[in-house]
């Protein structure tokens, strides 16, 4: 039994305000973060509040699946070029020495006996609440535009996304992400 972690789709959400005089978006600072916190906080405090919720008739029905996420192979390097970066000060480029250092000696041991995966899991559960509602969750740190996509195959329900719902701890990227860059695509 695996334990929905309730935190939305939101690998590739940047928080950014609009500055109406350069007419651009910009960072949002730590204080700006915890006004518009606060204002959400209170929306949601005044909606459960007031008479809008609808209460619903439970009718639970529960479905997982699980599918492997292909790597592209193509990109693994030999042993002597990981041996080889090895000697770099930062050879991925991550700011994290240890690390780099950490995948590169795992890339090694999985090359040198033939152990090198294919590919991950994805999980994805299915929880229907009634006929009208259901949380679907999936495991890693999912896109906004994934999450879309997921809602959007059931036009005819509310559906509730979740990432983050299982022990998988990768992003899955949206093309823009993988055009955009940044640590979520590395």
């Amino acid at each position: 039994v695996h334990t929905l972690f309730a935190q939305g789709a939101g690998a590739n959400i940047k928080t950014r305000f609009y500055d109406p005089e350069t007419r651009y978006f910009t960072s949002a600072t730590k204080k700006e973060l915890q006004v518009l916190g606060q204002e959400v906080a209170n929306n949601i405090r005044e909606f459960i509040a007031s008479d809008n919720m609808t209460p619903i008739v439970l009718d639970l029905k529960h479905a997982e699946s699980v599918f492997e996420v292909p790597y592209d192979l193509s990109q693994v390097k030999s042993i002597d070029e990981y041996m080889e970066m090895m000697d770099e000060e930062d050879p991925l480029e991550c700011q994290i020495p240890e690390v780099n250092k950490g995948f590169l000696s795992y890339m090694i041991e999985r090359i040198r006996t033939n152990t090198m995966p294919t590919g991950n899991d994805l999980h994805m559960t299915m929880v229907k609440l009634c006929d009208e509602i259901q949380i679907v969750g999936m495991s890693c740190e999912i896109s906004a535009e994934l999450g879309r996509m997921v809602k959007d195959l059931f036009p005819d329900q509310k559906t509730i996304f979740l990432g983050y719902c299982y022990e998988d701890d990768y992003y899955v990227p949206s093309k823009s992400m993988i055009l955009e860059g940044g640590y979520e695509t590395d």
